[in-house]
């Protein structure tokens, strides 16, 4: 069934070589389904374990090939739900050069859920010349919690320190329940030392 293909994407993406990056290669470009989604996933998962192996001519190579997958499959794609997920993929293969186009795209579409996958995808590949645009993206978007929340992961990931003690104040100023509790969680991602001392005094 779909669920085993799904799955079964995952475990080639680990396992790796050739036959699997092939077989993932191609899902993943073919398929505009959940199918070719997990096919991608399976893909950067594979490309980020091919890192390891710089000397490795061939690793490199199939490194090289992956990535520029991922980036046309993430270029191509209109749906915001699966293109969100295909930014998560670029994060998860630590695609460094991948940071211009991510960070295009979030600028450019006005879906919230699809900025803030693009977000943490930026905090994953440690894009940190998208640091400004998302510091302003994180005090305007104060309607908007979960986006919040994702852009403090992103910029978390980047070991931005500032955001931490922004998120705090925020949470001392929130009255929502829904959007306290984004802040926290977000405070928590980002896992900053200097939080502990506000957030006891809030408890």
């Amino acid at each position: 069934g779909n669920m085993s293909q799904n799955y079964s994407a995952i475990a080639l993406g680990k396992i790796g070589g050739e036959t699997a990056f092939k077989s993932l290669q191609g899902v993943a470009t073919k398929e505009r389904t959940q199918r070719g989604a997990y096919a991608t996933i399976g893909l950067a998962m594979l490309c980020d374990k091919l890192r390891d192996k710089k000397d490795d001519e061939s690793a490199a190579s199939m490194r090289i090939r992956g990535l520029s997958t991922l980036r046309a499959v993430f270029k191509r794609c209109k749906n915001p739900q699966i293109k969100g997920g295909f930014a998560i993929a670029l994060g998860i293969a630590r695609d460094s050069e991948a940071g211009p186009i991510l960070l295009e795209a979030m600028k450019k579409t006005q879906t919230v859920g699809l900025r803030g996958y693009i977000a943490v995808a930026l905090g994953m590949i440690n894009y940190t010349s998208a640091t400004d645009y998302l510091s302003n993206v994180l005090v305007n978007a104060d309607n908007l919690p979960l986006l919040k929340q994702q852009v403090a992961i992103g910029l978390g990931l980047m070991g931005n320190r500032t955001v931490a003690g922004e998120l705090v104040k925020q949470m001392k100023e929130g009255s929502n329940a829904f959007v306290t509790t984004s802040i926290s969680k977000a405070i928590g991602f980002v896992g900053d030392r200097d939080t502990i001392q506000p957030l006891a005094d809030m408890m």
